[in-house]
């Protein structure tokens, strides 16, 4: 199975930690880091000279100084064993970006890290952020030193996804956007278990037709391709990055049988369970 990375509860003040990439190779190992794995937190990480690549959910990013990934909660990710590039690592849960009474603020924001994996060219914007942020983690622990680490990372969520990549004025705070947020919620926790949409109307207690119409206008699809979506990510993750038996992974996606994992994932890639897995480029290197 994918390994699971849970936040360093013993090292930080506000819910947050900030290392250098160079100290987090010396703490894990080159062998852990280019394993792919899941990490149960948010993650910025900065590339600030060097080059090579990274990999996000199947996909590879190439690593240039200005890089930024960033990392939500249950992405698979991964180093490529040979990469060559040194910068900042920082890692935060929501719940301690803003204060406990802002509750707009940080879905706001937590909507727009979830939309992002990568960014390029924003190391005039934020690199000194960054540096200041480090050198305050490495401070004595007390909370004076803890509430500037928090003022340190929201500069930085803000300049990067609402200066440059968002508008605050775009930030919804209509019922359906906070009906769509709770949709999105449970099909994160059931996604496995519930793949029809009335399974979701029921507990939210709403129309099929209301949802439909809030994923439309939320996300720009049907209530039905969310769930679908989730359930696709979580194939492909579970097909490229781990040797579990297809049959197997039938099962835990809530698939009676593995011919029915296989035409679900036919129609929505145009290719077979087995041939995507083929295709994989760590399944392929490690098998």
């Amino acid at each position: 199975m994918i390994n699971t990375v849970p936040f360093d509860n013993e090292n930080y003040v506000q819910g947050i930690t900030a290392d250098s990439i160079k100290n987090l190779i010396k703490k894990r190992g080159v062998e852990e880091l280019s394993t792919p794995h899941r990490v149960d937190f948010y993650a910025l990480m900065l590339v600030t000279e060097g080059s090579g690549f990274h990999y996000i959910d199947n996909k590879m990013y190439h690593c240039r100084p200005g890089t930024l990934f960033v990392l939500s909660p249950h992405q698979v990710h991964y180093f490529d064993s040979k990469f060559q590039w040194s910068g900042y690592v920082v890692t935060f849960e929501d719940s301690q970006v803003f204060p406990i009474d802002n509750l707009d603020a940080n879905y706001a924001m937590t909507k727009a890290i979830r939309n992002v994996d990568v960014m390029t060219e924003v190391l005039d914007v934020v690199g000194n952020d960054f540096d200041a942020l480090y050198d305050e983690f490495r401070r004595s622990v007390d909370i004076v030193s803890g509430h500037i680490q928090r003022n340190l990372l929201q500069n930085i969520l803000f300049k990067t996804f609402f200066r440059t990549n968002f508008s605050l004025q775009k930030i919804s705070k209509s019922k359906e956007m906070l009906d769509f947020q709770l949709f999105s919620d449970e099909v994160e926790r059931f996604y496995m278990t519930k793949h029809n949409v009335s399974e979701y109307t029921e507990q939210l207690r709403m129309t099929a037709k209301r949802l439909n119409t809030i994923c439309k206008k939320v996300k720009g699809m049907t209530a039905k391709q969310v769930v679908d979506a989730r359930l696709l990510l979580e194939a492909k993750r579970l097909l490229g990055y781990t040797s579990t038996p297809i049959s197997e992974i039938a099962l835990m996606l809530g698939f009676n049988e593995p011919t029915n994992l296989a035409k679900f994932f036919r129609r929505h890639t145009d290719i077979s369970p087995t041939e995507f897995r083929n295709m994989s480029k760590f399944f392929a290197e490690n098998n």
